[in-house]
Parts: structure tokens; C-alpha cells; sequence
């Protein structure tokens, strides 16, 4: 039995599963044994000096021709966010954060003296990395690893497991030689011959023991999730204008993948009408680095997040729709409100002005006598107290919101009908107020969302 233990060196793990674009944010999990297949023979031509090429390559053919099994450490996904030189968009860089060795079992790989040799002497002195150069790692042979936890699907017996698919070498393929049908194939000549998989891959399934919930490794009782935040990327990021667009068809994406009613998520109650209190989950798209493109979705609820609302929120991945960017979405953070008191929209203040215009869903009606029913400023006023219970001092209709004229933003939802007049507002309350404040048509999808007037509005 041949067992590798791997440490990482900054306790994270970086890796961008085959197939998958680095912004999409996903991490590979474990690393696949194409990879370690890879590393060892990237590894063997860093060697000085270097080993005799048959007894490497004996090696590295038993590795290539077996499937390994894992212990896997604990490990959290995060990233972060930055730009590259001649790159407009963001590019995000996901991680895994790996504090403990991962151990790679091959039960079947019996190695010859002299290919330990070459192992021990050679090749892992020269594994300094695992995945992209950012994750630095150590590796040595071990003698008595851990049971494994992620095995192969064939042949596993574990209860409570996912089911992933990673590559692996082809037994019996070409290791060292350098073409696109060998282990060692360069990807630009992949890429030339416009290959999807490389021809010395096979694509195996692996079951992966679930990780225990984190209330069960911690024993406390976290608080109560009332905030989502998700990071956008794509090329090019979607404006400002198209707030209404990217909530609604983040509502929509979050609803399909819902496994049992909830009227946090959907708005509507047990009896099919609309849920009372506005506690239900607002979609809020912010633009937060660029004031002209969206690049975080909020999603707020003062009822909280149950965990029929979290497994459906976590599949959010993807938005599709008419007119907009194809946009891929990274889970950022979540928390209470209290948490995110420090986001503008969730922050404290006594005047407040719109990211997204207002709009009316009362037309201005005139009467005699010079009377005006339903005017936008007696719309605000009602509509915050009713909503808040917050009292309004003052109102100011705005000509503009941010860089745009009102009349600019697209207004319409997606499956819905066409809305009435629209304003930047402006608003003084009584005393200082916290947020969110969304007041209304579309409200619950990015319109008519406020923020402090200290902050920059455009």
C-alpha cells in the first residue's frame, strides 16, 4: 500500500476543477488523481538530478493505473476578490481552507526498492505544490494513514455521502511522452485540438462522507440568518439600470430549486395570498466598487433563513435571462442583520435616498377644490409607516438616481405587468431609522432601495 500525506504549507488549498471557469468560484474536492498523476511527473522533471526514466516511469504507471482513496480534512471554502492587469472584470479566486494533512491512499500500489527510492528521493522532495502555485504543500509516504473517508463509488459502503465526479488517468496510458493522448498533455495543445476532456482521462465517481453540521463540531446554536450576500462575476457585469431584472431573476433562479414551501422565499402564505409584515425575503442588487454595474446580491429577510430557505439559496449559482449578462454568482457571507450593521443598505441613519427609483403604484388623482389624493410624497409617508412604522418629516422628488434619470431603469419584471411614474426620493425621518428601506412597486426586487445619504449616490 502506498499512502502520501499532504500538508499545506498556508492552510489553503487552491484548485479549479476540470471544465470549470476560475471565476465560477468552485474548489476540487478532493484533488482528483489526474492531478496527483500529473504533480508526480511535473515533479520528476524538476528533479536534479533527475531519476532513470524506467524506474520513474514504472512508478508513476502504477499510480496512474489505481484509484486512490482519501481521509479528508475539514475544510472551508472562501476567496477573494481582485483585478488583473488588462482584465476590466473581477477575477475571483476560491479556496479551500485546509488546517489538517489530507492522506491519499493507494490500497492496490505495492512499490519495488528502487521505485521508493525514486519517490522518497525524487519525486515528493519535488511536489511543492498541489493544484495552482498559490496552494505550497510537503508530502511524504506514511506507513499507517487514517481510515479512509472519500472512496471510490465501486465497492463503498458509508452511509451519508455525496456523490462527486473526478478525473482519473486511463489505466494503461501513455505517462511521460509529451502529446495530447498522454497523462503529461500540455492543455494549449488540448485546447488547439479543441478537445473538451483529454483523451487519457475517464471520469470517475467517488462518494464523499457529508461533513458534519457546524452546530454538531461546535456545540454552540449560531444565530439566527436573516442575511445572504453573493458576489456577481461576469463579463460585462450587469448595470445599474438593470436592478429589476437581476432580483427578479434571482427570485425566480432561488424558487426553482426550493424543496418545500416556504413563505420567507416566496411571499405568499398557506392559504395561496400574500404574506403579511414584508418580513419575506428582499433581493437586493447593489453596486458596490463600480456605482454604474452591479456586483453584489443581497438577500434579506427580517423573518430569517430556515434551512429550507439556505439549501435553496446555496444553489444559487448561475443567472440566466433575456437581456442581461450571463452572470455566475459566488457565495460571499451570511449572518444576522446585526452582523452586517456596517453595509450601507443595513446601516443606521436619519436621511435617506434611493440606489433605485421609486415606483408609484398609485396614480396622482386630482379632486376639486384644488385637492391631490394619492401624490408621491403622501405615497412615501403612508407606505413607510405602514411598512416600518417609521415617521416621515420630510419628502424631495429627485430628477435623478445616481447617473441616471429615473425613466432610465428598466421597470417592468419579467413575468409582470408594466408600472406606473417614478422618482428619486429623498427622505427625512423623525429620528434615525435602520435599514433596508425598499418602498414600492417591485420593491422586494431591487426598486425603490435606500441608503444613507451620506453615502455616494453615483
Amino acid at each position: 500500500m502506498l499512502a502520501l500525506r499532504i500538508r499545506f504549507l498556508v492552510g489553503r488549498y487552491h484548485a479549479t476543477p476540470w471544465g470549470n471557469h476560475p471565476n465560477e468560484g468552485a474548489v476540487e474536492w478532493p484533488p482528483s488523481p489526474w492531478r496527483l498523476a500529473r504533480a508526480m511527473v511535473s515533479a520528476y522533471y524538476r528533479s536534479d538530478p533527475r531519476p532513470s526514466e524506467s524506474e520513474t516511469l514504472s512508478l508513476l504507471e502504477k499510480v496512474a493505473s489505481n484509484l486512490p482513496s482519501y481521509r479528508l480534512p475539514p475544510a472551508h471554502p472562501g476567496h477573494t476578490r481582485h483585478y488583473m492587469p488588462g482584465i476590466k472584470s473581477e477575477i475571483i479566486d476560491a479556496f479551500l481552507s485546509v488546517r489538517d494533512p489530507l492522506f491519499v491512499i493507494y490500497p492496490d500500489v505495492v512499490l519495488e526498492p528502487a521505485e521508493s527510492a525514486v519517490l522518497n528521493g525524487s519525486i515528493l522532495p519535488n511536489l511543492h505544490y498541489l493544484g495552482r502555485a498559490e496552494s505550497p504543500c510537503l508530502v511524504d509516504a506514511v506507513d499507517s494513514p487514517s481510515g479512509p473517508n472519500c472512496v471510490p463509488l465501486e465497492g463503498a459502503d458509508m452511509d451519508d455521502v455525496d456523490l462527486i465526479d473526478v478525473l482519473a488517468p486511463k489505466p494503461g496510458c501513455e505517462v511521460l511522452a509529451i502529446s495530447p493522448d498522454s497523462l503529461s498533455a500540455r492543455s494549449a495543445d488540448l485546447h488547439k485540438g479543441r478537445r473538451i476532456d483529454p483523451p487519457a482521462g475517464r471520469w470517475v465517481q467517488y462518494v464523499r462522507q457529508a461533513a458534519p453540521a457546524r452546530r454538531a463540531e461546535t456545540g454552540r446554536i449560531p444565530r439566527r440568518v436573516g442575511v445572504v450576500r453573493f458576489a456577481l462575476a461576469g463579463n460585462p457585469l450587469p448595470n445599474v439600470r438593470q436592478a429589476l431584472r437581476v432580483g427578479s431573476t434571482a427570485r425566480s433562479a432561488v424558487l426553482s430549486g426550493l424543496s418545500a414551501q416556504s413563505e420567507t422565499l416566496t411571499g405568499h402564505g398557506s392559504d395561496g395570498g400574500p404574506a403579511r409584515g414584508h418580513n419575506h425575503a428582499l433581493f437586493l442588487p447593489t453596486a458596490e466598487k463600480d456605482p454604474t454595474r452591479i456586483d453584489h446580491l443581497t438577500v434579506v429577510a427580517r423573518a430569517g433563513f430556515g434551512d429550507v430557505e439556505r439549501e435553496a439559496l446555496f444553489g444559487l449559482k448561475r443567472l440566466f435571462a433575456y437581456h442581461l449578462p450571463d452572470m455566475r454568482l459566488v457565495f460571499e457571507s451570511m449572518g444576522s442583520l446585526e452582523d452586517f450593521s456596517g453595509l450601507p443598505i443595513l446601516g443606521r441613519a436619519r436621511v435617506w435616498q434611493t440606489l433605485t427609483p421609486v415606483v408609484f403604484s398609485k396614480h396622482v388623482k386630482y379632486r376639486s377644490g384644488g385637492r391631490i389624493v394619492d401624490s408621491p410624497e403622501s405615497q412615501i409617508i403612508s407606505e413607510a409607516k405602514r411598512r416600518y412604522g417609521y415617521d416621515v418629516r420630510r419628502v424631495d422628488l429627485l430628477g435623478i438616481v445616481g447617473r441616471h434619470r429615473p425613466l432610465e431603469f428598466s421597470r417592468p419584471r419579467l413575468h409582470g405587468r408594466r408600472s406606473g411614474q417614478s422618482f428619486g426620493v429623498r427622505v427625512e425621518f423623525e429620528r434615525e431609522v435602520e435599514g433596508p428601506i425598499t418602498l414600492g412597486y417591485a420593491s422586494h426586487y431591487g426598486m425603490g432601495l435606500f441608503a444613507p445619504e451620506t453615502i455616494h449616490h453615483g
